[in-house]
């Protein structure tokens, strides 16, 4: 007899700072499809082809060619991140040219979120890769807090990211009051951000726990980059500010990717913020990376996922997931055998700077 555990990796590893900018005019109607397949026939690559060179600009982009993997063996069924551009800064022109071995699916979920899927088996140790482009950069928003107009309360995303879910209690009593209490008479929505990034920033501390929320984060005081996040978004849902989770890669410090593996602590996986503004767009945030890291981010970092309460499919054991900036698997293994470890088994990241 089998039994069927799931197994989310997470690492809680920080970082900071920024430049770039960015003017949108409004919230955007959601454009994903839940279950859309996306039309994707991967293609071995065997050498470094280089993409042709950016239009200059004064923003100091950096091409990459990378390799995100993961090496498993003996499991039932593996969800991957498929990385994608999204509608903020620091990110752009991703073009995934590689999956390997091809999926059983691919598909979009009702956030945007690109997912690639395996029906694993026991296939022994197996290496399943995505190769992608992207060109990256350092994020700082320049913001007139004078120029923000009203929000459109009809937009889906707006209705969408208002609301509390199942670890962020906007409409919590406590958390109400608190986000009340922190922005006192301000009613500009930078600046409660702003206050509200702050106090988190000063207030919270590490390293967190599995199962937190953002009334858990709060009530401990403590919180990984998940659960300040958590936190950080349900006061500003709290005030009707749209606000949401981010996640995926980043640098620790070191402004640009070099080549990492997860279990040697060399490939640091995180979760950040991102709150709107009208004439602006989406704002990235990292309260668990300090003071410095409102509306600027002074390294390099690519976005795996937004939003939280991630639908993942093909029965994946849990309903939901809180974030998706790491490979999900669902690990067979007998009954009474409380072992989730993978002996010998790799999440890595391979990066070529392109010119």
């Amino acid at each position: 007899m089998k039994r069927i555990f799931a197994i989310i990796l997470c690492s809680a590893i920080v970082s900071c700072n920024g430049i770039s900018e960015t003017t949108p005019t409004s919230i955007a109607a959601f454009t994903a499809t839940p279950s859309a397949t996306i039309t994707l026939t991967p293609t071995a690559t065997t050498t470094s082809t280089p993409r042709p060179t950016r239009t200059p600009t004064p923003i100091p982009w950096q091409s990459y060619k990378m390799t995100y993997s993961i090496k498993i063996s003996n499991v039932g069924k593996l969800w991957m991140p498929i990385p994608r551009e999204w509608d903020g800064i620091g990110m752009t022109d991703v073009s995934v040219i590689d999956i390997s071995p091809q999926p059983d699916d691919t598909f979009q979920d009702n956030q945007g979120n690109m997912i690639a899927f395996w029906n694993v088996g026991y296939r022994g140790a197996i290496n399943y890769s995505i190769t992608f482009y992207v060109d990256l950069a350092p994020i700082k928003y320049v913001i007139n807090p004078n120029q923000i107009s009203d929000y459109d309360k009809s937009s889906p995303e707006y209705q969408r990211y208002t609301q509390p879910s199942s670890r962020i209690e906007s409409d919590n009593e406590i958390i109400i009051q608190l986000a009340k209490q922190i922005v006192g008479s301000e009613t500009n929505p930078y600046k409660q951000a702003r206050l509200i990034h702050a106090w988190v920033s000063n207030n919270i501390r590490g390293p967190g726990e599995d199962g937190e929320t953002a009334l858990s984060t709060l009530e401990n005081l403590n919180g990984s980059c998940g659960g300040h996040s958590f936190l950080f978004v349900a006061l500003l849902r709290s005030l009707g500010i749209p606000a949401r989770d981010v996640g995926g890669l980043h640098t620790d410090y070191e402004g640009s990717f070099t080549d990492g593996s997860f279990w040697e602590h060399t490939l640091y996986t995180h979760v950040w913020s991102e709150f709107y503004l009208p004439n602006y767009g989406w704002i990235q945030s990292d309260t668990s990376g300090g003071l410095q890291n409102f509306a600027e981010i002074n390294e390099h970092r690519i976005v795996l996922f937004h939003g939280e309460d991630i639908v993942l499919g093909h029965d994946f054991p849990s309903k939901t997931v809180p974030w998706f900036h790491i490979p999900h698997v669902d690990l067979m293994i007998n009954e009474g055998d409380p072992r989730t470890q993978w002996p010998g088994d790799s999440l890595t990241l391979t990066v070529e700077k392109l010119p």
